[in-house]
């Protein structure tokens, strides 16, 4: 579900955010044509994560003005940063990718990956929802053995 969501392979999402965000902690900066077919991960792969989670500073700002708040509330409004934790700029002429909240970015490839697959499909909860109940029934069948307790599946 998640490759169908985002159109990216897992494993990729996660190589790259490792990478990136390890280099990040270094520097903020990183080159938008880097290669890394030594990790496995294509020139297409490298683009469409990119083009997923980075945004231009112009792009930023008009994700910002959306949810800009000036009363009691401004505390709890939303950082475009999250959803785009790479942003495009021009160093001395340069292109390149800055990073400067490598949590973001880390963020963005874990919890950010559920809310993307969220409103992808819409039988997403359902299988969300077995997947879960599969997971619970493994634990309590692992917890609970013998006879004396019997573990039942969700039912109307």
């Amino acid at each position: 579900m998640v490759e169908q969501a985002v159109g990216l392979p897992v494993p990729a999402i996660f190589t790259l955010a490792l990478i990136l965000g390890g280099a990040a902690i270094r520097g903020p900066y990183t080159s938008p044509v880097q290669d890394y077919s030594a990790f496995g991960v294509t020139n297409e792969m490298r683009d469409a994560f990119f083009q997923r989670i980075a945004s231009t500073p112009k792009g930023i700002r008009a994700e910002l003005r959306v949810v800009q708040r000036f009363d009691e509330a401004w505390q709890y409004t939303w950082n475009a940063l999250e959803k785009f934790p790479l942003v495009h700029v021009d160093v001395d002429g340069t292109r390149g990718l800055c990073c400067p909240l490598p949590d973001f970015l880390f963020r963005r490839v874990t919890e950010g990956l559920f809310y993307d697959v969220v409103g992808s499909d819409p039988r997403f909860g359902d299988r969300y929802g077995r997947a879960f109940q599969d997971y619970v029934g493994k634990v309590l069948g692992e917890v609970f053995t013998g006879e004396r307790f019997v573990i039942e599946s969700e039912r109307t």
